[in-house]
């Protein structure tokens, strides 16, 4: 996110970015508060370049094939969650909860064979919790 950020962020002039990232850093061993403070320093760069942004920020999902990992993730997806709930200009739509079955490890009928990508099912879960987000978020940028 941050090594592209010239290419895919700063070059547009988006009113809302829906950004998704976690997932890679945490399987790959990023200490998971490593993940947060590059969070942070990506949204510092929004914030100089492009004010008036608005960021709704898709948790970590937890998968099939990555649910030994599922605890640093959340503790990751709790982070930011906090983080984003001082600034009004960012969100945190919670596509993460509505996954696990109480609580407990999703099932396969979110994901594709693999375990780890959402297949359409899955992704028609994460619609529903964000739709109305955007909706939301896309009304009141539209207010300021």
């Amino acid at each position: 996110m941050l090594h592209y950020y010239q290419e895919t962020v700063k070059e547009y002039t988006p009113r809302i970015i829906v950004f998704y990232c976690g997932d890679n850093d945490i399987a790959a061993g990023k200490p998971v508060l490593q993940v947060p403070a590059d969070y942070i320093e990506f949204i510092t760069k929004i914030k100089a370049d492009l004010p008036g942004v608005r960021l709704i920020y898709l948790p970590v999902k937890t998968s099939i094939s990555r649910w030994d990992k599922w605890p640093e993730m959340e503790q990751l997806n709790q982070r930011i969650k906090q983080f984003n709930a001082t600034d009004s200009y960012l969100f945190f739509a919670d596509t993460a909860t509505p996954m696990l079955k109480n609580g407990e490890k999703p099932g396969q009928d979110l994901f594709l064979d693999d375990g780890l990508h959402l297949n359409q099912t899955g992704y028609a879960l994460w619609a529903s919790v964000l739709t109305p987000i955007i909706h939301k978020v896309y009304n009141e940028s539209i207010k300021r």
